[in-house]
């Protein structure tokens, strides 16, 4: 069995989810759980996280990879992130995107808010509901 494999099945027996696998110039790539794997000539896996993924999720999928006896080196990619449109953002360009809809995030939640407190003022100070 092949190395590539090897990594594949380890995964798999931890009950990762292979989203997508293809071959590129010379490496092979697995997108899993959160994050994406290149696998390396001569055994070397470079593996970058989602900037979404837990610390502790990041540190399990390393540990698993490490039980790997074949495994000669691991390192760690730029994180990344996917906009709306499916375009790959990397380093902190993804940490910026994601901050960014943090934001917008927060600030629909307080407009919502405000629409929200701003009726049920008008309707507390409406005749229409007095009794």
């Amino acid at each position: 069995m092949g190395f590539i494999e090897i990594v594949k099945n380890k995964l798999l027996n931890y009950g990762f989810k292979i989203y997508q696998e293809y071959e590129v110039d010379n490496s092979y790539v697995l997108m899993i759980d959160n994050s994406i794997i290149n696998i390396e000539k001569e055994n070397k896996l470079i593996i970058s996280f989602q900037v979404t993924t837990k610390p502790d999720e990041a540190g399990n999928t390393i540990l698993i990879l490490k039980e790997i006896n074949e495994l000669k080196k691991i390192e760690i990619g730029v994180s990344f992130i996917f906009n709306n449109e499916d375009e790959l953002i990397q380093g902190d360009e993804a940490f910026e995107f994601l901050n960014e809809c943090i934001s917008q995030k927060e600030y629909k939640r307080v407009k919502n808010e405000t629409m929200i407190n701003k009726l049920f003022y008008s309707l507390h100070e409406s005749d229409f509901i007095k009794c």
